[in-house]
Protein backbone atom coordinates (compact mmCIF):
# COMPACT_ATOMS: atom_id res chain seq x y z
CA UNK A 1 0.00 0.00 0.00
CA UNK A 2 1.43 3.41 -0.92
CA UNK A 3 2.39 5.86 1.79
CA UNK A 4 -0.18 8.67 1.97
CA UNK A 5 0.31 12.01 3.65
CA UNK A 6 -2.25 14.53 4.84
CA UNK A 7 -2.41 17.45 2.41
CA UNK A 8 -2.11 21.11 3.36
CA UNK A 9 -5.73 21.69 2.32
CA UNK A 10 -6.86 18.93 4.69
CA UNK A 11 -4.95 20.52 7.56
CA UNK A 12 -6.79 23.78 6.86
CA UNK A 13 -10.21 22.10 6.89
CA UNK A 14 -9.53 20.59 10.29
CA UNK A 15 -8.50 23.94 11.78
CA UNK A 16 -11.65 25.85 10.91
CA UNK A 17 -13.24 28.05 13.57
CA UNK A 18 -10.18 27.98 15.81
CA UNK A 19 -10.20 24.26 16.60
CA UNK A 20 -6.89 22.48 16.23
CA UNK A 21 -6.44 19.04 14.76
CA UNK A 22 -5.88 17.66 18.26
CA UNK A 23 -9.20 19.22 19.37
CA UNK A 24 -10.99 17.42 16.52
CA UNK A 25 -9.35 14.11 17.39
CA UNK A 26 -10.19 14.51 21.09
CA UNK A 27 -13.85 15.28 20.36
CA UNK A 28 -14.32 12.23 18.16
CA UNK A 29 -12.44 10.09 20.70
CA UNK A 30 -15.03 11.14 23.30
CA UNK A 31 -17.89 10.03 21.09
CA UNK A 32 -16.17 6.72 20.39
CA UNK A 33 -15.47 6.23 24.09
CA UNK A 34 -19.14 6.69 24.95
CA UNK A 35 -20.32 4.12 22.41
CA UNK A 36 -17.65 1.61 23.39
CA UNK A 37 -18.34 2.17 27.09
CA UNK A 38 -22.03 1.47 26.57
CA UNK A 39 -21.35 -1.75 24.70
CA UNK A 40 -18.95 -3.04 27.34
CA UNK A 41 -21.49 -2.27 30.07
CA UNK A 42 -24.32 -3.91 28.13
CA UNK A 43 -22.17 -6.97 27.45
CA UNK A 44 -22.19 -7.72 31.18
CA UNK A 45 -25.80 -8.87 30.80
CA UNK A 46 -25.95 -12.58 30.01
CA UNK A 47 -28.52 -12.05 27.24
CA UNK A 48 -26.03 -9.81 25.39
CA UNK A 49 -22.87 -11.90 25.69
CA UNK A 50 -23.10 -13.44 22.21
CA UNK A 51 -24.47 -10.31 20.52
CA UNK A 52 -21.82 -7.72 21.39
CA UNK A 53 -18.19 -7.49 20.35
CA UNK A 54 -15.52 -4.79 20.12
CA UNK A 55 -12.38 -5.36 18.08
CA UNK A 56 -9.40 -3.23 17.12
CA UNK A 57 -7.84 -3.23 13.68
CA UNK A 58 -4.73 -1.24 14.40
CA UNK A 59 -6.04 2.11 15.58
CA UNK A 60 -9.54 1.59 14.15
CA UNK A 61 -12.18 0.47 16.67
CA UNK A 62 -14.98 -1.72 15.31
CA UNK A 63 -18.13 -2.18 17.39
CA UNK A 64 -20.82 -4.76 16.79
CA UNK A 65 -24.23 -5.30 18.38
CA UNK A 66 -26.15 -7.77 16.24
CA UNK A 67 -29.59 -6.66 17.43
CA UNK A 68 -29.06 -2.88 17.45
CA UNK A 69 -28.04 -1.39 14.12
CA UNK A 70 -26.83 1.94 15.51
CA UNK A 71 -23.83 0.39 17.24
CA UNK A 72 -22.40 -1.28 14.15
CA UNK A 73 -19.75 1.33 13.40
CA UNK A 74 -16.01 1.79 13.03
CA UNK A 75 -14.22 4.78 14.55
CA UNK A 76 -10.73 6.10 13.71
CA UNK A 77 -10.54 4.38 10.33
CA UNK A 78 -7.22 5.56 8.92
CA UNK A 79 -4.73 4.88 6.11
CA UNK A 80 -3.39 1.76 7.83
CA UNK A 81 -6.91 0.35 8.29
CA UNK A 82 -7.61 0.42 4.54
CA UNK A 83 -5.48 -2.70 4.01
CA UNK A 84 -7.62 -4.49 6.63
CA UNK A 85 -11.02 -3.53 5.24
CA UNK A 86 -11.71 -7.17 4.35
CA UNK A 87 -11.15 -8.17 7.99
CA UNK A 88 -13.40 -5.36 9.15
CA UNK A 89 -16.20 -6.49 6.82
CA UNK A 90 -15.81 -10.09 7.99
CA UNK A 91 -16.32 -8.85 11.56
CA UNK A 92 -19.83 -7.77 10.51
CA UNK A 93 -20.63 -10.86 8.44
CA UNK A 94 -24.13 -12.22 8.93
CA UNK A 95 -25.75 -8.93 9.90
CA UNK A 96 -28.63 -7.40 7.98
CA UNK A 97 -26.88 -4.04 7.92
CA UNK A 98 -23.32 -3.01 7.20
CA UNK A 99 -21.21 -0.78 9.46
CA UNK A 100 -20.90 2.98 9.42
CA UNK A 101 -17.23 3.91 8.99
CA UNK A 102 -15.91 7.16 10.46
CA UNK A 103 -12.66 8.20 8.83
CA UNK A 104 -10.08 9.45 11.34
CA UNK A 105 -9.64 13.23 11.54
CA UNK A 106 -5.85 13.06 11.45
CA UNK A 107 -5.32 10.74 8.48
CA UNK A 108 -5.31 11.41 4.73
CA UNK A 109 -9.08 11.66 4.57
CA UNK A 110 -9.44 12.23 0.78
CA UNK A 111 -7.30 9.18 0.05
CA UNK A 112 -9.12 6.96 2.56
CA UNK A 113 -12.53 8.15 1.35
CA UNK A 114 -11.53 7.35 -2.23
CA UNK A 115 -10.54 3.81 -1.24
CA UNK A 116 -13.85 3.32 0.59
CA UNK A 117 -15.76 4.52 -2.47
CA UNK A 118 -13.80 2.02 -4.56
CA UNK A 119 -15.02 -0.68 -2.15
CA UNK A 120 -18.67 0.35 -2.61
CA UNK A 121 -19.18 2.72 0.35
CA UNK A 122 -21.04 5.99 -0.11
CA UNK A 123 -20.53 9.21 1.90
CA UNK A 124 -23.25 9.97 4.45
CA UNK A 125 -23.60 13.63 5.32
CA UNK A 126 -26.66 13.25 7.55
CA UNK A 127 -24.73 13.83 10.80
CA UNK A 128 -22.53 16.66 12.05
CA UNK A 129 -20.07 16.90 14.95
CA UNK A 130 -19.71 20.25 16.69
CA UNK A 131 -17.68 21.70 19.54
CA UNK A 132 -17.16 24.86 21.57
CA UNK A 133 -14.93 26.15 24.33
CA UNK A 134 -16.48 25.81 27.77
CA UNK A 135 -15.14 29.26 28.75
CA UNK A 136 -17.31 31.09 26.21
CA UNK A 137 -20.40 32.91 27.57
CA UNK A 138 -23.52 30.79 28.07
CA UNK A 139 -27.07 32.08 27.71
CA UNK A 140 -29.13 31.01 30.74
CA UNK A 141 -32.32 32.98 29.98
CA UNK A 142 -34.67 30.04 30.51
CA UNK A 143 -36.49 31.12 33.67
CA UNK A 144 -39.55 28.90 33.14
CA UNK A 145 -37.47 25.73 32.88
CA UNK A 146 -35.97 23.75 35.76
CA UNK A 147 -33.03 21.47 35.02
CA UNK A 148 -31.91 19.01 37.69
CA UNK A 149 -30.02 15.78 38.13
CA UNK A 150 -31.87 12.54 37.50
CA UNK A 151 -33.88 11.00 40.31
CA UNK A 152 -32.98 7.27 40.11
CA UNK A 153 -36.62 6.39 40.71
CA UNK A 154 -37.45 8.09 37.40
CA UNK A 155 -34.80 6.27 35.38
CA UNK A 156 -37.34 4.22 33.38
CA UNK A 157 -39.22 7.36 32.38
CA UNK A 158 -35.89 9.00 31.46
CA UNK A 159 -34.77 6.22 29.15
CA UNK A 160 -38.24 5.75 27.67
CA UNK A 161 -38.10 9.36 26.50
CA UNK A 162 -34.55 8.80 25.21
CA UNK A 163 -35.58 5.75 23.18
CA UNK A 164 -38.65 7.50 21.74
CA UNK A 165 -36.59 10.52 20.67
CA UNK A 166 -34.01 8.40 18.85
CA UNK A 167 -36.52 6.25 17.03
CA UNK A 168 -36.01 2.98 18.90
CA UNK A 169 -37.99 -0.08 17.84
CA UNK A 170 -41.41 0.07 19.59
CA UNK A 171 -41.66 -3.73 19.86
CA UNK A 172 -42.37 -4.41 23.59
CA UNK A 173 -39.72 -7.11 23.94
CA UNK A 174 -37.02 -5.02 22.24
CA UNK A 175 -38.05 -1.97 24.29
CA UNK A 176 -37.76 -4.00 27.50
CA UNK A 177 -34.26 -5.18 26.51
CA UNK A 178 -33.18 -1.64 25.64
CA UNK A 179 -34.40 -0.30 28.99
CA UNK A 180 -32.62 -3.09 30.86
CA UNK A 181 -29.40 -2.22 29.04
CA UNK A 182 -29.60 1.53 29.49
CA UNK A 183 -30.49 1.35 33.17
CA UNK A 184 -26.96 0.01 33.76
CA UNK A 185 -25.51 3.35 32.65
CA UNK A 186 -26.76 5.08 35.78
CA UNK A 187 -23.85 3.60 37.74
CA UNK A 188 -21.17 4.91 35.36
CA UNK A 189 -19.06 7.53 37.23
CA UNK A 190 -18.18 9.46 34.04
CA UNK A 191 -21.80 10.08 33.03
CA UNK A 192 -24.21 12.70 34.36
CA UNK A 193 -27.95 12.59 33.72
CA UNK A 194 -30.37 15.53 33.65
CA UNK A 195 -34.09 15.94 33.40
CA UNK A 196 -35.93 19.11 32.48
CA UNK A 197 -39.10 20.06 34.34
CA UNK A 198 -41.73 22.30 32.78
CA UNK A 199 -44.43 23.28 35.25
CA UNK A 200 -43.60 20.18 37.28
CA UNK A 201 -43.69 17.74 34.34
CA UNK A 202 -40.71 15.97 32.78
CA UNK A 203 -40.27 17.74 29.45
CA UNK A 204 -36.80 16.63 28.35
CA UNK A 205 -33.65 14.69 29.21
CA UNK A 206 -29.92 14.83 28.52
CA UNK A 207 -26.60 13.12 29.27
CA UNK A 208 -23.09 14.53 29.72
CA UNK A 209 -19.82 12.59 29.63
CA UNK A 210 -16.67 14.01 31.19
CA UNK A 211 -13.16 12.58 30.94
CA UNK A 212 -10.16 14.77 31.66
CA UNK A 213 -10.40 18.13 29.90
CA UNK A 214 -12.94 16.96 27.34
CA UNK A 215 -16.72 16.77 27.83
CA UNK A 216 -19.40 15.68 25.41
CA UNK A 217 -23.16 15.62 25.08
CA UNK A 218 -24.38 12.03 24.85
CA UNK A 219 -27.94 12.51 23.73
CA UNK A 220 -30.65 15.00 24.60
CA UNK A 221 -34.34 15.00 23.83
CA UNK A 222 -37.48 17.07 24.37
CA UNK A 223 -41.00 15.66 24.48
CA UNK A 224 -42.93 16.73 21.41
CA UNK A 225 -45.54 18.62 23.46
CA UNK A 226 -42.86 20.88 24.98
CA UNK A 227 -40.82 21.70 21.89
CA UNK A 228 -40.30 25.35 21.06
CA UNK A 229 -40.45 26.36 24.74
CA UNK A 230 -36.71 26.65 25.45
CA UNK A 231 -36.38 23.19 27.00
CA UNK A 232 -33.47 22.08 24.82
CA UNK A 233 -31.74 25.45 25.17
CA UNK A 234 -31.89 25.14 28.96
CA UNK A 235 -30.57 21.60 28.80
CA UNK A 236 -27.63 22.70 26.66
CA UNK A 237 -26.81 25.60 29.02
CA UNK A 238 -26.99 23.41 32.14
CA UNK A 239 -24.58 20.84 30.70
CA UNK A 240 -22.12 23.50 29.54
CA UNK A 241 -22.08 25.07 33.01
CA UNK A 242 -21.66 21.67 34.66
CA UNK A 243 -18.78 20.82 32.31
CA UNK A 244 -17.17 24.13 33.24
CA UNK A 245 -17.53 23.31 36.95
CA UNK A 246 -15.95 19.89 36.38
CA UNK A 247 -12.90 21.52 34.79
CA UNK A 248 -13.52 20.74 31.12
CA UNK A 249 -11.94 22.99 28.50
CA UNK A 250 -13.92 21.84 25.47
CA UNK A 251 -17.31 20.30 24.93
CA UNK A 252 -18.51 18.47 21.84
CA UNK A 253 -21.70 17.00 20.48
CA UNK A 254 -23.20 15.39 17.41
CA UNK A 255 -26.54 16.03 15.76
CA UNK A 256 -28.57 15.28 12.68
CA UNK A 257 -27.55 17.80 10.06
CA UNK A 258 -29.97 20.75 9.87
CA UNK A 259 -32.19 19.23 12.56
CA UNK A 260 -33.48 21.17 15.56
CA UNK A 261 -30.64 19.94 17.78
CA UNK A 262 -28.10 21.13 15.21
CA UNK A 263 -29.76 24.55 15.12
CA UNK A 264 -29.98 24.82 18.92
CA UNK A 265 -26.33 23.81 19.36
CA UNK A 266 -25.26 26.40 16.80
CA UNK A 267 -27.28 29.10 18.60
CA UNK A 268 -25.47 28.04 21.80
CA UNK A 269 -22.01 28.64 20.33
CA UNK A 270 -21.17 25.21 18.93
CA UNK A 271 -19.32 25.19 15.63
CA UNK A 272 -18.45 22.58 13.03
Amino acid sequence: MPIARRTDSQKEVLRLNGFSLSDCVAAIEEHARYDERRLRIYAARETNTENIAVRRFGRAVAMRFSSVGYFNQVYHFDVDAVSRLGEVESFYAGLNFGPKIYVAADTDRPWVMARLRDAGYEPDHSMVRLARSVSEPVSTDCSDVEVSGLNPEEATQFFDLYLDAFGADPDPLKRSEALANMSLLIRDPELWFYEVKWQGECAGIGILQFTGKQASFCGGATKRAYRGQGVHRALIAKRILHAQALGAERISSWADKDGESHKNLTRSGFRL
